[in-house]
């Protein structure tokens, strides 16, 4: 093999590894830290096995989140390469072929559950599986019907901040998961708040925009606002089972609601469209949630 020849291949599987790390959005994989949530607020977390068990879990999640990724890249090719920055994600631009991603999305699905299931309790598996068809159903139906398609991926992150209770075996309180869902809730409806926003709810965007009002989408965001902060409230200081202790429960609730008031204000202004993106650079945000991470530390620890 002549060097031009070994150096065109190298450079191949360099371009093709290089397209299918940005397909499977390790950037993304910051959204399964949610799994740690009911063991930091029941006190549990640096426990060895817990931390063995949440470390297992997150993987699990990441894995099969990008595996359901690739998918939904498949299936949303065309409509992507239509989009201004989506045309550029390796399935939609051509660098990564179709093939090549439905066989990596098999591979890091098949991993994430034999993982779980060697590693971790079956209720957890279950979950690993409800996140899977919730998804599945968001990529081929409900992203294109309204309210379905926010009440979907606030589901998602429901799931995933019930794994972490599961995959330890912590029991979880009804306001615990009244925080998840209505904080989930919040965040999707402030990102198609932003998506609305910046770009008129074009189809080449996402097709349920045209569906929405930003003045709708605003009032979800309110309403989600208020029932998160009045679930947080009830959770902090009105649930026996909260670890939280005073004075810190009522302390707790001055961060949280600076976070949710700075995230409003910003999803409104149309700068919400990628919330991840939004938590790594956002030094208000990271102010707010940093200061809230402390008291609860502090709260439930100390």
């Amino acid at each position: 093999m002549s060097s031009e020849t070994h150096d065109s291949a190298r450079v191949g599987v360099i371009g093709l590894l290089t397209s299918v790390g940005r397909a499977i959005r390790p950037r993304q994989w910051t959204k399964n830290l949610i799994v740690v949530g009911a063991p930091v607020a029941a006190g549990v977390l640096f426990q060895p096995e817990v931390l063995r068990a949440l470390s297992i879990a997150f993987i699990a999640f990441s894995l099969l989140a990008s595996s359901l990724y690739l998918v939904n890249d498949v299936l949303d090719m065309d409509v992507d390469r239509l989009h201004p920055t989506k045309r550029s994600r390796p399935v939609a631009s051509g660098a990564l072929g179709v093939p090549m991603a439905l066989a990596m999305a098999v591979v890091l699905g098949v991993v994430a559950f034999i993982l779980a299931a060697l590693t971790l309790p079956v209720g957890f598996v279950l979950v690993l599986l409800a996140y899977a068809a919730n998804t599945t159903l968001y990529s081929t139906w409900g992203k294109n019907e309204a309210n379905v398609d926010m009440l979907q991926v606030a589901i998602g992150f429901v799931l995933r901040a019930v794994a972490g209770a599961v995959a330890v075996d912590l029991p979880m309180s009804q306001w615990f998961l009244g925080v998840a869902m209505f904080g989930s809730l919040f965040m999707v409806a402030g990102k198609r708040t932003s998506e609305k926003t910046s770009n008129g709810g074009s189809a080449s965007q996402r097709t349920v925009l045209a569906t929405y009002t930003v003045e709708y989408l605003e009032q979800v965001m309110t309403i989600a606002a208020c029932a998160l902060l009045i679930t947080y409230a009830l959770w902090a200081f009105g649930d026996s089972s909260s670890p939280i202790g005073a004075p810190w429960d009522i302390i707790s609730l001055a961060p949280f609601t600076y976070s949710v008031l700075h995230y409003l204000q910003v999803a409104e202004a149309g700068q919400a469209e990628e919330p991840e993106r939004l938590a790594l650079t956002d030094r208000r945000l990271q102010f707010g949630a940093a200061l809230w991470i402390l008291v609860i530390v502090a709260g439930v620890y100390l």
